[in-house]
């Protein structure tokens, strides 16, 4: 009902500008014709009043009542026109349709008085001696010096009008065409128009009722098809950031079972009686710690990211910094679990790099990854991570690298995932969160950045954060 309700609305529209425009056109058309064929008529006219003035028997500059009857009786009947000879006094000489002597002064007849005056008089008017309408052209005899006489020829209008019959037809038959023509087309136009609209407001409301499957079918206008795309695009958003939104619902509801389900079987275990046993209840109350620790590391790592993706590459406040202090400064919050481990952590920074950056979400960044390395990285035999920053074109690249084990190219693309681990069970082992990297990523985009990583296995692994210049 609405598709029609729309479809009329529209087609309806275009049939009323339509028939204005066909009925203004027609109308000019037909009333320019009218004058046309009319100025036609009064060209022949005057053509055929010359030529008759100019047979006129001039008989010492006057006209002569016998002579003009004696001319006008050879041109009675002459293509249809009526004839008339009227002295420049109004007196009628001769008529080849009636008897000059039964009409009257024909002096105040508007064409008379105009042909007098200008020349040639023009008029079409109802004639009373003929009872009918009738289109005069009268002609001043001669054409220059005092008058002598007019020279009036007429013809019934509905000769004009009868000679304008078939192209008015002819008229009437194009306007019926154009009109058919125009109707199919815009018809055709608005279905073409319409269908596609429809749709789109079908899809729009399905959007609207969270139905974030629906895929519009790419009409062949091209500014609805644009509109098709855009709509599309952004149920491909919508629909992905739903499912990310779900995945990470699901995922944070798993990584933060996994310490909560432990803690609390495990302080069970101490209430049915562990308590009393000193060995097993220090054993417990130390896993419970550190299932709290690592319930405070995936809470903490959650706030963060929250706070990185509230963050804006516009809003973010950035101050321009010495890229080499930075790197020092993560180095340092990590050096301690570096010695524990007997890693030694190498900087080599090309001097002089200021970057217009937050420093202390760098900082973040670079203790994550340098933390990453440290936990999944490094090994006996290569206990070493390389930190380096340099400029490469419009950007500033820092690469914290690892000689470990390396991690499988099947991992490589989704290891900036929010909670996605390589080894899952290392990483908890690890006490990682499975979000460090992910932080990483967000704090990159913020900075109008990118972050990479390539890794070759039994060769070590390379995060490499590129910052704008």
């Amino acid at each position: 009902m609405k598709n029609q309700t729309l479809f009329f609305q529209f087609f309806g529209l275009q049939i009323l500008v339509l028939l204005g425009a066909i009925g203004f056109v027609a109308g000019y058309t037909w009333f320019v014709t009218q004058e046309a064929f009319k100025r036609q008529w009064v060209k022949e006219l005057a053509s055929q009043a010359q030529v008759l003035a100019s047979v006129l028997p001039d008989n010492q500059g006057e006209v002569q009542q016998a002579e003009v009857e004696r001319v006008f009786k050879r041109v009675a009947g002459t293509g249809g026109y009526r004839f008339t000879c009227i002295r420049a006094d109004g007196v009628v000489l001769a008529d080849t349709e009636v008897d000059a002597l039964k009409l009257q002064t024909h002096k105040d007849r508007p064409e008379i008085r105009e042909a007098l005056k200008n020349g040639t008089g023009f008029q079409t008017r109802y004639s009373v001696s003929l009872g009918k309408n009738m289109l005069y052209l009268a002609q001043r005899v001669p054409a220059e010096g005092p008058a002598k006489a007019v020279i009036r020829l007429a013809v019934p209008e509905r000769t004009i009008l009868h000679e304008l019959t078939l192209s008015k037809q002819m008229m009437v038959l194009l306007v019926v065409f154009v009109f058919l023509v125009a109707l199919s087309v815009s018809y055709w136009t608005s279905l073409r128009i319409i269908g596609p609209v429809s749709d789109i407001q079908k899809g729009v409301q399905q959007l609207g009722n969270g139905d974030f499957s629906v895929r519009l079918q790419i009409p062949p206008v091209p500014h609805l098809a644009h509109l098709a795309r855009a709509i599309n695009q952004m149920a491909e958003r919508i629909e992905k950031l739903s499912t990310i939104r779900q995945d990470f619902v699901a995922n944070v509801s798993h990584e933060l079972r996994t310490p909560v389900t432990s803690i609390k079987g495990f302080a069970e275990t101490l209430l049915d009686g562990a308590k009393d046993s000193p060995k097993d209840c220090e054993r417990f109350l130390g896993i419970i710690l550190r299932q709290t620790t690592q319930l405070e590391s995936i809470i903490h790592d959650l706030l963060e990211l929250s706070r990185m993706e509230h963050n804006s590459f516009q809003n973010l406040d950035k101050f321009p910094t010495a890229l080499e202090e930075t790197i020092r400064n993560a180095v340092a919050l990590c050096q301690s679990r570096a010695d524990e481990k007997g890693v030694t952590v190498r900087i080599s920074s090309e001097p002089g790099l200021i970057a217009n950056i937050h420093a202390i979400f760098i900082e973040q960044a670079l203790l994550n990854l340098i933390d990453n390395a440290l936990k999944y990285g490094v090994t006996p035999e290569a206990p070493f991570i390389d930190i380096s920053s340099a400029r490469e074109g419009q950007s500033f690249v820092i690469t914290v690298k690892d000689y470990g084990h390396g991690i499988p190219s099947a991992h490589l693309d989704r290891i900036f995932e929010r909670f996605y681990r390589v080894d899952k069970g290392r990483s908890r082992e690890m006490g990682g969160t499975g979000l460090g990297l992910s932080i990483v990523k967000h704090i990159a985009l913020i900075h109008g950045g990118s972050v990479r990583v390539t890794s070759e296995l039994g060769k070590g692994t390379a995060f490499t954060l590129a910052l704008p210049v």
